[in-house]
């Protein structure tokens, strides 16, 4: 590992009387890449935000090799520490050059008028930012919103940049544009620690990574051996690292799949199923998908809601039926492949 940049000990996070990240031991190095992958609720943003000066924190946060003592947002842009937040954060009624614009406030605030040079840079990194660059940020696709919620965090030079979940509700092709953009950022001198759901993703463009459960470190290693890890493979790969979840489909109780009322929000249907079929779909869809418990029929015991982050009215079609043929449909689309009933 090249010489650290980001340094934590023992860190720990809190809301309150609940601990939400317990005890981290965590380093990013000089030009590294590093992911932290989980399951949802697992503490990975907490730890972004808090690493970032937005949550309270103890232990030991060190960057460059000096301690940052209860840091707060502006000495860490100062330190030169970017955070691209799981939403974005879009001044959606500002054009894409005016976005650009304050990510790079903080540098012009100190006097560093280099905010046209470091715009070129950008557009030569996300050609079609240049294009759009009059266009209203609210009027862009997920993928152009991702990419100019980057190129903003850019502008602040940073050393580290942080990435929260930057492909969740984009499509596969998207996904890949956008990961390999960040991996450049490696010949670019900037380190990168990537919080990422699609763990197969992440640890395709990684150099290290740790696996974040229940707020603690779990495992921990070069991205390759991770990628061969039984349990990683089992867990967060799903389908598409292992044929046994494809064998596992057959057996499925899908006769207790039923459509719920989506509500207002037609864009997110909510689809009640069993949990061995919710664990399916996650890794079918290789999207974020938030789970909660709900009450069921005697005879749905193991019963979850599912709600389905989606785009698109297309979209929103495909998850009118959840059954096996679907579940099939879309591990085919997504290239996954095994065989299935």
């Amino acid at each position: 590992m090249s010489k650290p940049l980001l340094e934590l000990e023992n860190f720990s996070v809190c809301y309150g009387p609940v601990e939400a990240v317990h005890q981290v031991a965590l380093t990013v190095g000089e030009g590294e890449i590093v992911t932290v992958i989980g399951p949802n609720g697992a503490g990975k943003s907490t730890l972004l935000n808090a690493i970032m000066g937005l949550l309270g924190s103890s232990g030991t946060l060190r960057l460059g090799g000096q301690p940052m003592a209860r840091p707060s947002v502006e000495a860490m842009v100062d330190a030169g520490v970017g955070l691209v937040p799981e939403k974005r954060e879009l001044f959606g009624e500002m054009s894409v050059e005016d976005n650009l614009l304050l990510g790079g406030f903080a540098r012009w605030r100190r006097g560093q008028r280099d905010q046209k040079e470091r715009m070129a840079e950008v557009f030569k990194l996300f050609p079609r930012m240049q294009e759009r660059r009059a266009q209203m940020a609210s009027t862009l696709s997920g993928g152009e919103r991702q990419m100019l919620a980057i190129g903003r965090a850019l502008m602040a030079r940073p050393r580290l940049l942080m990435l929260d979940e930057p492909s969740l509700g984009l499509a596969p092709l998207i996904v890949r544009e956008v990961l390999n953009i960040v991996a450049s950022l490696r010949d670019m001198g900037v380190s990168v620690l990537l919080v990422e759901q699609n763990a197969r993703a992440a640890l395709n463009v990684a150099d290290r990574g740790y696996v974040l459960e229940m707020g603690e470190v779990a495992l921990t290693g070069a991205a390759g051996e991770l990628m061969h890890d039984r349990r990683v493979i089992e867990t967060y790969l799903g389908v598409g690292g292992n044929k046994a979840p494809l064998r596992r489909l057959r057996r499925l109780p899908l006769r207790g799949t039923t459509l719920l009322p989506g509500g207002p929000r037609a864009r997110r249907p909510v689809v009640a199923c069993s949990a061995a079929i919710a664990e399916a779909c996650c890794a079918a869809f290789r999207v974020s998908i938030k789970i909660a418990g709900c009450a069921c029929p005697e005879w749905f015991s193991d019963g979850f809601h599912i709600e389905i982050k989606v785009q698109g009215a297309q979209a929103v079609i495909k998850l009118m039926n959840i059954r096996l043929r679907y579940i099939r449909t879309i591990c085919r689309f997504s290239g996954i492949h095994g065989d299935f009933p």
